[in-house]
C-alpha cells in the first residue's frame, strides 16, 4: 500500500503543470540537433559554454542522459538541465531505448518474468546450488547459441527456473546465468551460475527449465548484452501482480519527477519501440512472449499480443507523464508504432528509412508522416532524422541532391528535422548545419516562416487514367465489392480473414512515373483488443511480364504502404522507373473488417511537390528523371532567389542567384528558394 501511495505521488509530480515549448508552431524549417550533442557532452572535454554555443543554435536537441543503452550518458544530466534552464523555448527530448536495456542499468527492480526469452527446454540432470560453472544436461541444445552475431565471442544469457506441476515455467523461482559452451553431441550446456546478482538455485533432474534471453548486441564487443522488455498482454507477472510495463512506468515517473535526472526535459523520443516483437536480424529464433515455454513470436490466437501490450504500456505512460510532455517513437516501418492515441508523433529514422538511400519508399514514408501528422495525439510533433546506413563510419554524407530532398520533406509535411548526418563543420563550429535549415550564410533558423499556401502535388495536373475508378474496374477473389455513394466498399468474404486483396484494372501507360491517389477509411478489426489503424499495401502488376526496376527499388520486391483508420485519409503511391505498358494496381489490406476507398485517380507523372511559405518556397522531385517546375504558374507574381550557401556545402545549387520562371530539378532532388525583395 505504501509503495502504491509513493507511486501516485511520483506520477503527480512527473505530470504536474509541465508544458513542452510549442516548437511545432514555429516557422519552417524547424530543426533539432540529434545525438552528437549527447556524445560531446559526455566526453567531459568541453565546458558547458562551449557545448551550449554550438547546440543552442536551432530549436532544441534530442539526446541521452541515462545509461539504459549507452554507458556514461548519465554524465549529461547537468548539461541538459542547464541547457533547458537557459533556453526554455527550446525542445529537449530524452532519447530512450524502448525495446531493451543494458544489464548494468538497474535490472534489480525487475523480476525474471519481465524479460523476453526464446523457447527453452527442460534440464534432464540435477542442478546443484553452486557458484562458478555447472555442466547441465538438456533436452535440446540446438535451442541455445554461442557467437551471437558475426565476429562475436558473446553467448546467450540464460534464465534457469522451476517447472510447475503442469510442466510450465515457474518464473517466481529463477536464477540468471551465462552460457559458456555447448556440447551438442553430449546434449549439455556449460553454464556460469548466479549471474546478474541472482543466487544459484538447486533443482532436481527434470524439474528445471532453461531459456535463452532475447538480447540485442552492445555498442561494443566488451559491453553488456541488452535484455528485451516483455510488453505482451499475456506475459507473466511478478509476485505482486506487476507487469514489466508497470515497473517501467513507475521508474520513468521517478526520472521526470522533480529532482529526477529528466525533470527539466520536455519528453521522450523512443528508439526501437516496436509494435511487432523484433530481435536482431541474424537471430532466427522466435520469442516466447507469454512465458509458457513455447515459441509464439508474440502472436497469440492470431493477435499481436506483444504489440497491443506495447500500446497498453504507452497508455500507462501517457497517464503518468501527462499531456504536457512530448512522446514519440519510430514510425518508419510497418512493424513500428501504431500507438497514435497516446504518442504525439513519429520519428522517421532516415528518409524514407535509414537503409533506403535510393528514396525507393518515397510514398510509404510520405504516407506515414502525413498520417501521423493528422492522427497523433495533440500537440502533434513528428520529425525526420537525416540518417543512412548505420554501418557506415566516419564523416560520410550522401549526395547533396539526396540531402536537399530529405531536408525539404519536413518543411513540406509541416514536421521537424533532426540533424543526424551533418555537413562539414566550419572552423569555428563543433557541428555543421545544413544551409537550407538556416537560410545559408544568413544563419537564420525558421527563415521560411509559415506556409502561405497548400501543398501542391503536381501529379494531379496530368490526366486521370482511370476516370475516377468506377466499380467495374475493381476485382477481388476474397472480398465483396459494392458502391456506397462515391466510395468503393470492400468487405471480406471470410469474417476472420487476416487480409483482403483487391485489384484496380489499369490503363495504357507511357512511363516512367505513375502516381495513384486515393482516400481510405477503415473500420477497426473486431477481434483486436483495441481499435487501431490498419495497414494497406499497394503494388503494380504488369500485364504479360514484370516492369523494369533499374534502381533496385522496392517496386515488385516490396510494396508501398499506407495506414487506414477511422477518419478519411488521402494516401498516395508513386511508382517510378517503369517501361510503357498496361498495369494493374494490386492492394492488400490488413484484416477483414470493412474498408472504403474513394477519390481514386491515376496519373502518368511523378509525385513532385511544391509549397509556398511566407519568405520562400520549397520544391521536391522524387522521380529518377528531371522535373520542371513552372514557378510562374505555381506562385503568380512572386520572384525567387537561390540561397547564398556556404562554400563547403553546395555553392552551385545555393548560389544566391535569381531563379527564372521555371526551375528544373534533377532526379531525387529538392530546392529551397527565398522570396526576392519587391522591386
Amino acid at each position: 500500500m505504501f509503495r502504491a501511495m509513493i507511486f501516485i505521488v511520483l506520477v503527480a509530480a512527473a505530470k504536474s503543470l509541465w508544458a513542452a515549448p510549442p516548437v511545432a508552431e514555429l516557422g519552417q524549417p524547424r530543426a533539432l540537433f540529434f545525438r552528437r550533442a549527447e556524445g560531446l557532452a559526455a566526453t567531459g572535454r568541453l565546458s558547458f559554454e562551449e557545448w551550449d554555443a554550438c547546440f543552442s543554435r536551432l530549436n532544441g536537441l534530442i539526446g541521452k542522459c541515462l545509461d539504459e543503452e549507452v554507458l556514461n550518458r548519465s554524465a549529461n544530466v547537468d548539461f541538459f538541465r542547464r541547457f533547458k534552464e537557459e533556453h526554455p523555448e527550446q525542445l529537449l527530448l530524452l532519447h530512450l531505448n524502448g525495446n531493451v536495456r543494458d544489464t548494468s542499468f538497474h535490472i534489480e527492480r525487475y523480476s525474471a518474468c519481465h524479460w523476453v526469452y526464446f523457447q527453452g527446454c527442460a534440464a534432464t540432470s540435477e542442478i546443484p546450488a553452486e557458484s562458478g560453472q555447472t555442466r547441465i544436461a538438456v533436452e535440446d541444445p540446438s535451442l541455445f547459441q554461442t557467437g551471437l552475431w558475426k565476429g562475436s565471442s558473446r553467448n546467450d544469457d540464460l534464465a534457469i527456473c522451476a517447472l510447475d506441476a503442469a510442466g510450465k515455467p515457474d518464473w517466481s523461482r529463477c536464477e540468471q546465468a551465462r552460457l559458456v559452451s555447448i556440447d551438442a553431441k553430449g546434449k549439455t550446456l556449460l553454464v556460469q551460475r548466479g549471474a546478474y546478482g541472482s543466487e544459484p538455485l538447486a533443482f532436481a533432474a527434470g524439474a528445471a527449465y532453461i531459456a535463452p534471453h532475447a538480447t540485442v548486441p552492445p555498442p561494443a564487443e566488451q559491453g553488456n548484452l541488452r535484455w528485451m522488455y516483455n510488453f505482451s498482454l499475456s506475459a507473466p507477472r511478478d509476485s505482486q501482480g506487476r507487469s514489466c510495463a508497470d515497473i517501467l512506468v513507475e521508474e520513468t515517473s521517478e526520472w521526470f519527477a522533480p529532482g529526477g535526472p529528466c525533470d527539466k526535459l520536455d519528453g521522450i523520443a523512443f528508439d526501437v519501440l516496436f509494435f511487432e516483437a523484433r530481435v536482431p536480424r541474424n537471430n532466427t529464433r522466435l520469442i516466447d512472449a507469454d512465458g509458457d515455454g513455447r515459441a509464439d513470436g508474440g502472436i497469440l490466437n492470431g493477435i499481436n499480443d506483444y504489440g497491443f501490450g506495447v500500446i497498453a504500456y504507452l497508455e500507462q505512460l501517457r497517464a503518468a507523464l501527462g499531456e504536457g510532455r512530448i512522446i514519440t517513437a519510430d514510425g518508419q516501418d510497418a512493424e513500428n508504432q501504431r500507438g497514435f492515441e497516446f504518442l504525439n508523433g513519429m520519428e522517421s529514422e532516415g528518409f524514407p528509412v535509414h537503409r533506403d538511400e535510393a528514396i525507393a519508399d518515397w510514398s510509404g514514408a510520405i504516407n506515414r508522416l502525413f498520417f501521423w501528422r493528422d492522427n497523433g495525439r495533440e500537440p502533434r510533433f513528428s520529425y525526420v532524422l537525416h540518417k543512412y546506413q548505420e554501418g557506415k563510419q566516419g564523416d560520410w554524407i550522401p549526395p547533396y541532391t539526396t540531402t536537399r530532398l530529405v531536408l525539404a520533406v519536413p518543411a513540406l509535411a509541416e514536421v521537424t528535422l533532426a540533424l543526424g548526418i551533418a555537413p562539414p563543420a566550419n572552423p569555428d563550429e563543433l557541428h555543421g548545419i545544413w544551409d537550407e535549415t538556416v537560410a545559408g550564410l544568413e544563419r537564420r533558423p525558421n527563415w521560411l516562416g509559415h506556409p502561405a499556401g497548400p501543398l501542391v502535388r503536381l501529379a494531379r495536373q496530368a490526366p486521370d487514367l482511370v476516370q475516377g475508378a468506377p466499380l467495374e474496374r475493381w476485382l477481388s477473389e476474397d472480398a465483396m465489392l459494392a458502391a456506397e455513394g462515391a466510395a468503393l466498399a470492400i468487405r471480406s468474404k471470410t469474417p476472420a480473414a487476416e487480409t483482403m486483396r483487391v485489384r484496380l484494372r489499369g490503363a495504357d501507360f507511357k512511363g516512367p512515373d505513375l502516381t495513384v491517389f486515393m482516400t481510405v477509411q477503415a473500420e477497426p478489426q473486431p477481434n483486436w483488443p483495441r481499435p487501431i489503424p490498419r495497414v494497406l499495401w499497394a503494388r503494380l502488376e504488369r500485364e504479360g511480364g514484370a516492369a523494369s526496376d533499374p534502381q533496385r527499388a522496392l517496386f515488385h520486391a516490396e510494396p508501398l504502404m499506407a495506414f487506414a483508420g477511422a477518419q478519411p485519409f488521402e494516401a498516395a503511391f508513386c511508382f517510378r522507373g517503369l517501361d510503357p505498358g498496361r498495369f494493374d494496381l494490386a492492394l492488400e489490406i490488413e484484416g477483414g473488417a470493412p474498408l472504403r476507398i474513394s477519390n481514386v485517380s491515376v496519373h502518368n507523372a511523378p509525385d513532385a511537390m511544391a509549397r509556398e511559405f511566407e519568405h520562400g518556397a520549397v520544391l521536391v522531385n522524387p522521380s529518377l528523371e528531371p522535373f520542371e517546375f513552372d514557378l510562374n504558374a505555381l506562385f503568380p507574381g512572386k520572384a525567387f532567389l537561390r540561397l547564398q550557401g556556404s562554400p563547403n556545402q553546395d555553392p552551385e545549387a545555393n548560389s544566391g542567384q535569381p531563379v527564372g520562371g521555371k526551375a528544373v530539378l534533377q532526379g531525387r532532388d529538392g530546392l529551397f528558394l527565398r522570396l526576392a525583395p519587391r522591386s
